[in-house]
């Protein structure tokens, strides 16, 4: 078994049931979590243990073709790809083990499917807030779009603002105001406008730190 997952939210990209551990098993899992994502080049990182499959010669040429970076553990330490072993877990415990024995992996494919597709909607986790990958994702995502009207918003880059609201949505809200005080002195000037510019699609707590850094006015702010 071959799992993808995107640190970040947890949502499982790509993944193969198989035989045999040849490369050809991984570089499965690799094209579904490309096709899936369709990531930007040269911002992406792939981490992983230093399995064979993993090292072989076709996957980091593969990796390469695609602008990810490759990154391997340490031998022989399971805390170095922690997420990785954590999920491996929970599939066995929660399919392998409570479901098998197992008649055929066709069957067993199909079970996975099931699982991965329930894993990524409805399974709930507490490093994300106890909430499913694809809730907490598409929480990210959704609300936090750059509004397309204004000029500031179209000189910056929009991947480096959208990092700065994924961050501040890390920290929480109780932490916001020293993370957007931070940004503010770190951003480029083009980047910081462009976030100032995209507060109203924001959630309030977000909106009003940021703000407080400018001369904005958030829309349902009180006061």
């Amino acid at each position: 078994m071959a799992f993808i997952v995107d640190v970040y939210s947890r949502f499982i990209v790509g993944w193969r049931v198989s035989r045999h551990m040849r490369t050809e098993f991984v570089l499965d899992a690799l094209e579904q979590a490309l096709h899936t994502r369709r990531p930007e080049p040269h911002r992406l990182v792939h981490h992983s243990d230093r399995g064979s499959q993993y090292l072989s010669i076709r996957y980091s040429e593969r990796l390469g073709e695609a602008g990810i970076e490759p990154s391997v553990g340490n031998t022989g330490d399971s805390y170095d790809n922690a997420l990785a072993e954590t999920i491996n877990g929970l599939y066995k415990t929660e399919l392998i083990h409570k479901r098998g024995p197992w008649k055929s992996v066709d069957s067993l494919e199909w079970e996975t499917l099931k699982w991965v597709t329930w894993f990524n909607h409805q399974r709930l986790l507490e490093p994300i807030g106890n909430r499913p990958p694809a809730e907490f994702m598409n929480r990210v995502r959704q609300p936090y779009r750059l509004l397309p009207d204004s000029n500031k918003t179209a000189s910056a880059k929009p991947g480096a603002v959208q990092d700065a609201i994924r961050a501040l949505d890390w920290v929480g809200e109780a932490s916001v105001g020293d993370a957007v005080s931070k940004l503010h002195k770190l951003l480029p000037e083009s980047e910081w406008g462009a976030l100032v510019s995209s507060h109203r699609s924001l959630p309030i707590w977000m909106a009003s730190a940021i703000c407080a850094q400018s001369s904005c006015t958030h829309p349902f702010k009180l006061g």
